[in-house]
């Protein structure tokens, strides 16, 4: 596949007009129930708008159908029918596509919980840090006594080879949260 550059508010927009096109198939909100698009949906797109770039059309069908956990969502469910850009059924979500959207579910969670975990970690340590920062004192010209000494570096998390988080990454990260409360 070849690459292409994601410009978020260009995607957002053709999404729109995709949303404001094809009701009921293609949806703006992302907390939506979304349907499962059918296979080859881009070119159905391509042929059905000729005014907007195949190159947006291309970026906003990635964005739409691998950046949203509510496609994914609607992908895994059981007996998902997929649909033409008409409204029209196209067929039956296979197995393989259900598992994939599965394991894609389960990918988007560990990493929205990693993010929630570290954005946590920031947190207190932000907090402790203010805690520890040394005060202007009482008012009587002398400092209050404080302590300089940094939190202990936190050990480096076990990541898969794409960089992302692992079970045992989140285990870790969860014992060093209790650890640190």
């Amino acid at each position: 596949m070849s690459h292409f550059t994601i410009d978020k508010p260009r995607v957002n927009a053709v999404i729109h007009e995709l949303t404001r096109r094809f009701p009921g198939v293609i949806v703006a909100d992302i907390w939506e129930t979304h349907a499962p698009l059918a296979i080859g949906v881009y070119d159905q797109l391509v042929a059905a708008c000729a005014d907007i770039d195949p190159s947006d059309l291309k970026a906003a069908i990635w964005v739409y159908t691998r950046q949203r956990r509510m496609y994914h969502v609607a992908v895994a469910a059981e007996g998902a029918m997929r649909l033409n850009l008409d409204g029209s059924v196209y067929g039956a979500v296979s197995p393989e596509h259900a598992v994939a959207a599965r394991n894609s579910l389960a990918e988007i969670d560990q990493h929205r919980e990693a993010k929630r975990v570290a954005s946590k970690a920031a947190n207190r340590a932000k907090s402790e840090s203010a805690k520890s920062a040394p005060t202007k004192g009482h008012g009587n010209g002398h400092a209050t006594p404080s302590s300089n000494t940094p939190p202990p570096p936190l050990a480096p998390l076990a990541t898969d080879t794409q960089g992302r988080l692992t079970l045992a990454g989140l285990r870790q990260a969860g014992a060093a949260r209790k650890a640190a409360a």
